[in-house]
């Protein structure tokens, strides 16, 4: 299959899992590229979903990908998985969250992606900020003692993007902080669903603001 060109990849609504995520990449790797790829509604986990982005993101034809959709992915993990981490919080810290940060990696790489659904993958209000910010091109520093210092502009992520599906994740006035500047900062961005997402009055006015100045459409 070396050298196939595939247009699009639809492996969404099934049942395989973290033990199958590499079949998935592997598979991935057979192509010179893929322009629409759905992992929506899968079963991989934190393993699985750390190991399918970081596979995506080293494609020859990622640059390519025009749209990623990935709803209902366990991005965060499995609902037992996450409140069993959650239970533990108290005495272990924060959980881990290795699927949402390779997804966050992987941005970098989709220099063409226009369409982007992480919907309904339960993303908490801190890690939505962080998230978004990485969209946005922005970046902590890795630097010793510069790790609390607010991130800084590096590079626009997804500077083709058109439209991004949140909805179902909790977005918090944080995020829609990210969602005006990246209103600003991505010209083509036109459509942004945020259905579901515990939004205040004051954050849904200043979207609204902010989207009405564009000509962009948000969804509540």
């Amino acid at each position: 299959m070396a050298g196939a060109q595939l247009v699009t990849l639809e492996w969404d609504k099934n049942t395989w899992g973290v033990k199958d995520a590499p079949q998935v990449s592997n598979l991935l790797k057979t192509f010179d590229y893929v322009l629409h790829l759905d992992l929506s509604d899968t079963d991989m986990s934190f393993d699985g979903v750390e190991l399918t982005a970081t596979a995506i993101a080293k494609m020859d034809s990622a640059a390519k990908l025009l749209s990623l959709k990935w709803s209902n992915g366990k991005v965060m993990g499995k609902r037992e998985e996450l409140n069993e981490k959650i239970g533990m919080m108290e005495c272990a810290g924060p959980y881990e969250r290795p699927g949402l940060v390779s997804i966050m990696a992987m941005l970098e790489s989709l220099e063409s992606l226009e369409h982007l659904d992480l919907s309904c993958n339960y993303i908490e209000q801190p890690e939505m900020g962080e998230f978004l910010s990485a969209v946005a091109g922005y970046k902590k520093s890795e630097e010793k003692g510069e790790e609390e210092d607010p991130p800084k502009f590096v590079k626009l992520a997804l500077p083709k993007l058109k439209y991004i599906n949140l909805s179902r994740n909790e977005l918090g006035n944080y995020g829609a902080q990210w969602i005006v500047k990246l209103l600003e900062l991505i010209p083509s961005l036109m459509k942004i669903d945020l259905t579901l997402t515990r939004l205040t009055e004051l954050a849904q006015s200043i979207l609204k603001d902010a989207a009405a100045q564009k000509g962009a459409t948000i969804i509540f």
